[in-house]
């Protein structure tokens, strides 16, 4: 503020020189300030420049205040290189213990200073978090017609079967191969249980009857290890569970191979963060990396 410069100077002349401004039109600007004012600020003789009693409390104020607003344009500024702030982002459950879990990790690594959230939910909770802001951004399968978000695929992901060794199952099996055999399912009421059952009841005409279900995709997997059965899980996700399961055998499903648009979703009527927008980028990236389908090593 011109204000202070002249006050620090102590002197028009010195001011306007650092200010790159002419003498007059420094003098004139603390004129109209006095004017706003409604008081002087700076006694003036030919000899003797001071600030009158008045002028000292407002160098204070304003320098206060002007201290402030530099740390304000800092912090933004840090924001904005990714020196500090916040990522909030979502997924289902599944995806947020295996590929989220990895590009955090990388992103943590490349951005230190960035603190992550993470909510593990189902699509319907997301898209509400989404809504409320307390998410940025959401990883996901999401309906491309909701007009309330920009959603972004990232890569296809087919469904495949993890059966157990005992079962000899074929490498690549048929879907209606499965039927004879005792399956564990995901909840019907998830969105990969919804597809296997529609999918079940479009080739046999008959209701999908797993032996158990159950919501957890952990609990899938260890059950189909105990009853020596089979289930059906994500592609991107089948390399972390059987990690844990060395006697489930990975079958590429045909006849038909069903696949599900993996996407990133965020609000159409605001504008991301910088950390949402890094985040996202390395989203993009890595789904470039594998082509449009799951990427390698997830």
């Amino acid at each position: 503020m011109c204000f202070q410069e002249v006050a620090r100077a102590r002197s028009f002349t010195g001011a306007a020189a650092r200010l790159h401004t002419s003498q007059s039109s420094l003098s004139a600007a603390v004129r109209d300030l006095e004017e706003a004012v409604g008081a002087r600020l700076i006694q003036r003789t030919t000899k003797r420049f001071e600030l009158t009693e008045i002028g000292e409390e407002f160098l204070l104020s304003i320098s206060n205040v002007l201290e402030d607003l530099q740390r304000a344009i800092e912090s933004a500024s840090s924001v904005n290189r990714l020196q500090r702030g916040v990522l909030t982002v979502g997924a289902t459950p599944l995806l947020a213990g295996s590929l989220l879990a990895d590009l955090a990790g990388e992103f943590n690594k490349r951005h230190p200073a960035i603190r992550i959230r993470i909510q593990d939910r189902a699509t319907e909770s997301l898209t509400n978090l989404l809504r409320s802001r307390e998410i940025e951004l959401a990883l996901g399968t999401f309906d491309e017609s909701d007009k309330d978000f920009i959603i972004t695929p990232l890569f296809n992901d087919p469904l495949v079967a993890l059966a157990h060794v005992s079962l000899d199952a074929p490498s690549t099996c048929p879907w209606t191969s499965l039927l004879s055999l005792p399956l564990i399912s995901i909840t019907r009421t998830s969105s990969v249980g919804k597809l296997i059952e529609k999918t079940v009841w479009e080739l046999a005409r008959a209701d999908y009857q797993p032996i158990i279900e159950v919501a957890n995709w952990t609990s899938v997997v260890s059950l189909t290890q105990a009853f020596k059965g089979v289930c059906i899980v994500p592609s991107y996700a089948a390399t972390r569970l059987t990690a844990m399961t060395p006697d489930l055998k990975r079958l590429r499903l045909v006849e038909p191979e069903i696949d599900r648009t993996i996407s990133v979703a965020h609000s159409a009527l605001f504008e991301l963060s910088p950390a949402a927008r890094s985040f996202l980028a390395l989203l993009r990236a890595t789904a470039g990396e594998g082509g449009g389908q799951t990427p390698y090593g997830v």
